[in-house]
């Protein structure tokens, strides 16, 4: 039931009354999550409204959503880590960390940037996040502190891991290329459709090369000579 109605409840995030904004999400939540995931971009929108609990209802309700879905929103969490309101930021860091480590690797500065958040909690969250959820290539050999209180040289931390993840997202990029040039590659491979589309060209290229060659100078002298007597001969 909820499902076909559904359209009509979206159409009440853009409501002039907060309240019924809140209430339209809180009834989207409930929605299970492939189908949610339909008025995904609906509900990233409200991350950016006026009303503090708006916000809050929308992070809940994208919560909700697969890591897969999630991703394609995911510059909309990450632009609320610059909230003014702290649970609004704990809200950003916490909905970071549904995603993969690979993609929570694209995103990964703006967590390291919470180090200097100024509520501790936000920095701890933030810090966990990076310590348990990104790649074990980035964090490998980086000392994090046991227990959540402990302080710990945030400046040395933030050093290693922003050089660490340039480096990632580096082997990233060069794998994607390296796959791209593997599926382009792909077809002009021996026996592959490419490659015998171009031995039938090469084929046919060389046959027409070979038939010129074999045509000799008076041979061709004659052809000419009779194209022009034929060309006197049609205009009188």
């Amino acid at each position: 039931m909820l499902a076909r109605r559904a359209d009509g409840v979206v159409a009440r995030l853009d409501d002039g009354d907060c309240s019924v904004r809140r209430d339209a999400l809180e009834t989207l939540r409930e929605l299970e999550p492939p189908m949610l995931a339909q008025h995904a971009g609906a509900i990233a929108a409200r991350l950016e409204d006026d009303d503090f609990s708006v916000r809050c209802v929308a992070f809940e309700t994208l919560h909700r959503l697969e890591p897969p879905t999630l991703t394609q929103h995911s510059g909309a969490v990450v632009s609320r880590l610059e909230d003014d309101d702290r649970i609004i930021r704990s809200s950003a860091v916490l909905t970071l960390g549904k995603l993969d480590p690979a993609r929570l690797a694209q995103h990964a500065d703006a967590l390291v940037a919470r180090f200097e958040d100024d509520h501790a909690r936000v920095r701890r969250q933030a810090l966990a996040m990076i310590s348990n959820r990104l790649p074990r290539f980035v964090t490998l050999g980086i000392e994090f502190p046991s227990a959540p209180g402990v302080d710990f040289n945030y400046n040395v931390v933030r050093r290693r891991l922003l050089g660490r993840l340039a480096w990632y997202r580096c082997r990233l990029r060069l794998r994607v290329q390296r796959l791209a040039l593997y599926w382009y590659a792909l077809p002009y491979r021996l026996n592959g459709p490419g490659h015998a589309r171009d031995v039938e060209a090469w084929d046919r290229m060389n046959g027409n090369r070979d038939q010129s060659a074999s045509v000799t100078p008076s041979t061709r002298k004659r052809q000419r000579k009779a194209a022009d007597a034929h060309g006197v001969g049609g205009t009188s």
